[in-house]
């Protein structure tokens, strides 16, 4: 890189000229200075006043040395200014015409539902080890806490965040494929935005437990035991029939793969999570809820919960790639480059 003085030099005194070339002394310099600034008449005149110098003298080296290096500061302070615009007008055209790097992650509906399922298995066999050596094997240094943790039947741990995550990301992806339909001008957008709201609902309640505190107030003014034991079951049966009466016609014009997924993620997660807990209801009357029994019927009644909104998923993802041929989400990463720097000299 070229290098250019960051700072000129201001220009030189002519006293600090003629010291140098040893016309005058230091001593006479400030004589002189001190009576130009009583008086108005300039340094050189002062000095050949006093006879310190001669009048050709002076000319001469005015003419010769000062006038000509006073020029070439002048020069150089030009080129320096032009130089420092050519800088910035370089650096400015890299950044508008540096490219942008488009990083695009693509996401197999395969893949995704595949990697999403084995997770919930991991998370049943953890639940019925963890449940096992509750009810069977000596206490043990933290067993209770790691066999809650992995309780599929409890809440705030690793499957109910789980469990939460899979709602949540077919709120999100109800949501996209919303902003797509209204993008293209679909007019059922309003019932894929109801079903990314009914999702996001469904995962609050998976983490605040809302439907089975609904549970004891009902049994008790609805007097419900045995398959109605939890009794929320009764307003969720309520809630799935209006979902078929209202989202009816809408599954009916989705394309023939997208709706028979749906349907059958909402068959299973259904029969998880009204028909399996029914039976859980059940035998909770009748044996309790502190047995192995009781855990097996509730890992599998949570399972089929996560399957059925894994499959949901999965219809989701199919639908994206197959009947709105795609959508990409791309991030675009403009490279900083650092200015170039001028060095001193």
């Amino acid at each position: 890189m070229t290098k250019v003085k960051k700072d000129v030099e201001q220009q030189k005194p002519l006293g600090r000229y003629l010291i140098e070339a040893g016309f005058i002394s230091s001593e006479q310099l400030k004589a002189a200075l001190a009576a130009q600034r009583s008086g108005k008449k300039r340094l050189g005149e002062i000095l050949v006043k006093k006879g310190w110098i001669r009048h050709q003298t002076l000319d001469y080296l005015i003419e010769k040395v000062v006038l000509p290096e006073r020029s070439s500061q002048k020069n150089l302070r030009l080129v320096q200014k032009d130089y420092q615009h050519h800088l910035e007008s370089v650096n400015t055209n890299q950044l508008v015409n540096i490219p942008r790097q488009k990083l695009e992650i693509p996401v197999s509906p395969y893949k995704t539902t595949r990697l999403l399922f084995y997770i919930a298995v991991a998370l049943l066999g953890a639940h019925l080890v963890g449940q096992f050596t509750e009810h069977f094997l000596p206490n043990y240094f933290f067993r209770n806490f790691i066999a809650e943790q992995l309780n599929l039947d409890r809440e705030l741990n690793i499957p109910t965040l789980y469990a939460m995550g899979l709602l949540l990301i077919s709120s999100i992806l109800l949501a996209i494929v919303a902003y797509a339909k209204h993008v293209r001008g679909d007019r059922q957008v309003r019932h894929w935005v109801a079903l990314s709201i009914i999702f996001l609902c469904l995962a609050i309640d998976e983490i605040t437990s809302l439907h089975e505190r609904m549970t004891d107030p009902l049994r008790s003014m609805l007097n419900t035991n045995g398959w109605l034991h939890y009794a929320w079951i009764i307003p969720g049966i309520v809630f799935v029939l209006v979902c078929l009466l209202v989202f009816a016609k809408f599954l009916k014009n989705l394309p023939s793969k997208t709706r028979q997924l749906i349907l059958l993620a909402g068959v299973i997660f259904v029969s998880g999570a009204i028909g399996i807990e029914a039976i859980g209801g059940y035998y909770a009357q009748v044996y309790g809820e502190q047995n192995m029994g009781y855990a097996l019927i509730a890992g599998i009644e949570e399972f089929f919960e996560m399957l059925g909104v894994i499959i949901f998923i999965y219809a989701l993802l199919s639908h994206i790639d197959d009947a709105m041929k795609g959508l990409s989400v791309r991030f675009e990463i403009v490279a900083h480059r650092p200015p170039n720097t001028v060095h001193s000299s």
